[in-house]
């Protein structure tokens, strides 16, 4: 009898996360508050991580932390609680202690139930999970983190541009440049010839693009007209 509830469960939780496609898909980690003082913004953690969550229809995830990997299956959201029933995690030392406090806090809330709302940000979506009372997590359907008006010695212009993006440093060379879709998804590297990138193949969207120096990594959002 408990197996044919349990089936009857899936079957409704898919059909709600059905009725609500944006949730399904991949979520990069921005902002984490667990348990006060585990407060974190992963553009801060150094050596950088990328932790997110990858969310299927058939209420099945996997995602990745610090250095480890998560999977499991969620039931049928109730009066908007979400709730994990099943969580497993690989569990290697990732050799940075803010890696593995990290780690303790993103799997601790992610293993638990949490309530979410989705919104858009002007570059993409911004999910938000949380429990009534601290904890938190706020994801982007976007990798990294990314400001419009973030000043650095890095410019690129024109922006829109329909062909041709012009990229000048003023103190660092440039060894690198990556184009994501806002899926996260890598769809133009290049090594050489830095000082340009063309974009004409792209469909018409915004993009974000990586530049990568000696000294540091910079994420700009790019619009292909």
């Amino acid at each position: 009898m408990k197996y044919l509830i349990l089936f009857i469960s899936l079957i409704y939780s898919a059909e709600f996360f059905a009725q609500d496609p944006d949730l399904v898909q991949t979520w990069y980690l921005q902002e984490l508050f667990y348990i006060d003082p585990q407060y974190y913004y992963i553009d801060e953690i150094d050596p950088s991580i990328n932790p997110f969550i990858t969310i299927s229809a058939n209420l099945y995830f996997e995602g990745q932390g610090a250095c480890n990997t998560f999977n499991g299956n969620y039931t049928q959201p109730v009066n908007g609680e979400v709730t994990t029933v099943s969580f497993n995690n690989s569990t290697t030392n990732c050799d940075f202690p803010v890696h593995n406090s990290f780690e303790d806090s993103y799997f601790g809330f992610m293993s638990d139930w949490w309530y979410y709302y989705i919104e858009d940000d002007g570059i993409g979506q911004r999910l938000t999970i949380y429990q009534p009372l601290d904890p938190y997590a706020i994801f982007t359907n976007y990798p990294l983190s990314v400001s419009d008006n973030e000043i650095t010695d890095i410019a690129i212009y024109p922006n829109p541009t329909n062909a041709i993006i012009n990229i000048t440093s003023q103190q660092d060379s440039i060894l690198g440049i990556q184009v994501f879709d806002l899926l996260g998804n890598s769809i133009l590297s290049q090594n050489t010839n830095l000082e340009t990138v063309d974009i004409s193949d792209l469909d018409t969207g915004i993009y974000l693009i990586k530049i990568s120096t000696e000294q540091k990594s910079t994420i700009k959002k790019i619009i292909k007209n």
